[in-house]
């Protein structure tokens, strides 16, 4: 990348991304004027998440999507967010908590708060120049990025992987990482695009926290150890995995769900409704999670004796604003494939109305949780050790503190308008469990051996989150030594979420006294604000202040370009043999075939193949049987559109375990290619006249 390629790079995503927050700041202040607080916070970036997706989305859905058009688009977005018209609402502030909190316990709070920060930019220090190589980051989330870029439209199905049906995928988040890619066309970014929603996630469980009423100090607690869940920390820090802005969705859904039922606001629902349809819209699981959600909230709407056709108003508004912020989709998918939730067959009572095809991984390790419920010797082989790495210590935390609601509730210690929207968030809690247990893939592996189910206890982290919220209120019935306790506890359970993750284990002394350093400093900035202290100074001398903020802005932009040259100079580089073959030699500007399949126990090639700069285009060979990507089964169908497609290269994988001269490999030769680099898991092969250029 040239200096002036990021140049303009970095304007175009200045501008993108700050007119989105500009709209967002004008809306909040147009239409939300009642907010305060973390509720404020929340809204804002909710909007802000909302906008930046309609910004990409809405240039895709035409097929123009460029680096140009989204810019233009979020210019025009923050031109009629100006012409909002602006709403008198006094502010309604959130519910005080029963409790005040001692400073042990304030200490505490920020201490696990600290803990967090300094692991986050620690692990920044570390990890930010190393290209991402999560499996599923690699497979499709950066993939169909990339796919969407090359052809301007997301109107295709884009799978890679054959078997599987990753392009059928809910894709909000992955816009996010499109963000991120397309002033560049580079993945520098990619792995900070998700470091902001780690941090809404504490936001989202604090902001549902006061609205039940806990003390500030135990939500903040709280949502710092559910944060630091393994299976949350990991897929935002390191695996580029966007399940934080699912998470991020789905706590708003439920603070501004469980607000409207409150306050009877139409601006809380919209903001529960969007929250939903951002979750839904990220991922499956966020569909089955909002689904309880929302019927939890009808439930209570319906006990505390609305009237049924205000319900039924309220549930269709509901219902179109999750369309709206997720279910473009869903529809993708019925156009594409005719079934909005493919693979999955929808035939209720026996009657279909979508039919899919025969999903062989789902036969071959689609286990749930309930299929092993009362297994014991499962549980004590597998799922125990499995739960302890990806969930750890917050959730005994959290289960305990949901446990412990529960019994308070019940036991009348309390106000009746305290706890039943405590009962609510516990049945949706209870809800989002059983919805878990009976999740396919839940206890992923072959029969009798869920050895990854570790990898998808994502699927339960929804629950959690509510259950952390009900935690931190039960928190504040205790007295001040059982409110200390918890503290005490979430900071131990912060601590042994954070170690369980390996790459956090790999940190040196440099790297956690660099993030300890910057934790202090933001410490600090946050102090110096609160207090007020820069007001004075900004009345006077306002040229020293915008030097500060040019030098600052002149810091972060050398920043960025030490940081994408450092990553690209090492993007994707001896990690495989085959891969590093075709990072060196086919960078761009070439037409790359995948075939075959490969072993989990390495990188996967596909992402890489794009090139640095994402202009190769990267097809697998094979075909759409029933809609679903399928290898090709006899030699003569593989040559003759082998040769018809006439890749430049073709980039075999040699199986689970691997193989040389499998099937794939050998029609391709065959078939007049010629291998120019191999590893144990993946062969390379080019065309004569391509592998001739390689020689020369």
């Amino acid at each position: 990348m040239t200096g002036a390629e990021y140049l303009l790079g970095l304007l175009l995503f200045a501008v993108t991304l700050g007119s989105v927050l500009a709209g967002a700041g004008v809306i909040l202040g147009r239409r939300l004027g009642a907010l305060v607080g973390a509720e404020r916070a929340l809204a804002f970036a909710l909007v802000a998440t909302l906008g930046l997706i309609g910004v990409h989305l809405l240039p895709a859905m035409l097929g123009v999507l460029s680096r140009f058009t989204v810019p233009a688009c979020a210019l025009l977005a923050l031109a009629a967010s100006s012409r909002v018209p602006a709403l008198a609402d006094a502010p309604l502030p959130p519910p005080r908590p029963v409790v005040r909190s001692g400073r042990a316990a304030t200490a505490l709070a920020l201490a696990g708060l600290a803990v967090l920060s300094t692991y986050v930019f620690a692990s920044a220090r570390e990890y930010v120049l190393q290209a991402p190589l999560a499996l599923d980051t690699l497979n499709f989330h950066l993939p169909g990025v990339a796919r969407w870029i090359e052809t301007g439209s997301i109107w295709q199905i884009d799978e890679l992987v054959p078997d599987l049906y990753f392009g059928n995928y809910p894709n909000n988040g992955d816009v996010v990482l499109l963000a991120t890619v397309l002033p560049w066309r580079n993945d520098f970014l990619t792995h900070l695009a998700l470091y902001p929603f780690l941090a809404l996630v504490v936001l989202a469980v604090y902001a549902l926290g006061r609205e039940l009423r806990a003390p500030r100090v135990a939500a903040l607690a709280l949502g710092v150890a559910l944060a630091s869940v393994p299976a949350v920390a990991h897929t935002a820090l390191y695996n580029a995995m966007p399940d934080a802005v699912m998470l991020t969705g789905f706590g708003a859904g439920a603070t501004f769900l469980l607000r409207h039922h409150r306050t009877g606001r139409a601006a809380d629902l919209v903001l529960g409704g969007l929250g939903v349809g951002l979750a839904v819209g990220t991922k499956w699981y966020g569909l089955t999670c909002g689904a309880v959600l929302v019927a939890v909230w009808v439930a209570a709407r319906l006990l505390a004796r609305v009237d049924r056709r205000t319900v039924l108003r309220q549930l269709g508004a509901v219902c179109g604003l999750v369309a709206l912020a997720g279910g473009v989709w869903l529809l993708r998918n019925l156009i594409l494939s005719g079934n909005p939730v493919f693979p999955q067959r929808i035939a209720p009572f026996g009657i279909e109305i979508f039919d899919a095809p025969r999903d062989r991984l789902r036969e071959l390790g689609g286990f749930t949780i309930s299929d092993y419920l009362f297994d014991a010797s499962v549980w004590g082989d597998y799922l125990v050790d499995e739960y302890r790495e990806a969930l750890a210590g917050p959730l005994l935390l959290i289960g305990a503190g949901a446990a412990l609601a529960l019994g308070v509730a019940f036991s009348g210690w309390g106000r009746a308008n305290d706890r039943g929207p405590v009962l609510a968030v516990l049945a949706a809690f209870a809800g989002v469990l059983v919805v878990y247990s009976v999740t396919p893939y839940s206890a992923l592996g072959p029969e009798g051996r869920p050895l990854l189910a570790g990898a998808n206890a994502r699927y339960v982290v929804p629950g959690l989150l509510l259950g952390a919220a009900c935690a931190a209120w039960a928190s504040g019935r205790l007295g001040w030594r059982g409110r200390l306790a918890v503290q005490a506890l979430a900071l131990l359970a912060t601590l042994d979420g954070l170690l369980q993750v390996d790459e956090l284990q790999r940190l040196g002394a440099g790297q956690i006294a660099f993030g300890a350093a910057l934790t202090l400093l933001c410490g600090a900035a946050a102090l110096w604000v609160r207090r007020d202290l820069p007001l004075p100074a900004v009345t006077r001398p306002r040229p020293a202040l915008g030097l500060a903020a040019g030098a600052l802005a002149a810091a972060l932009v050398a920043g960025g370009w030490a940081v994408q040259d450092r990553y690209n100079e090492r993007r994707y580089t001896d990690v495989d043999p085959a891969v590093d073959w075709v990072t060196a030699h086919a960078p761009e500007d070439r037409r790359v075939g995948i075939a075959g399949t490969w072993s989990d126990d390495g990188i996967s090639p596909v992402f890489p193949s794009f090139g640095p700069r994402l202009r190769n285009e990267v097809v697998y060979h094979g075909e759409f049987r029933r809609e679903m990507l399928r290898r090709y089964a006899r030699r003569e169908r593989f040559v003759a559109e082998l040769r018809r497609e006439r890749y430049d290269l073709l980039l075999v994988g040699r199986g689970a375990p691997p193989r040389p001269d499998r099937r794939d490999e050998r029609w391709a030769i065959a078939a007049g290619y010629e291998p120019v680099a191999e590893s144990e898991r993946l062969a390379v092969l080019a065309r004569p006249e391509t592998a001739a250029a390689a020689r020369r």
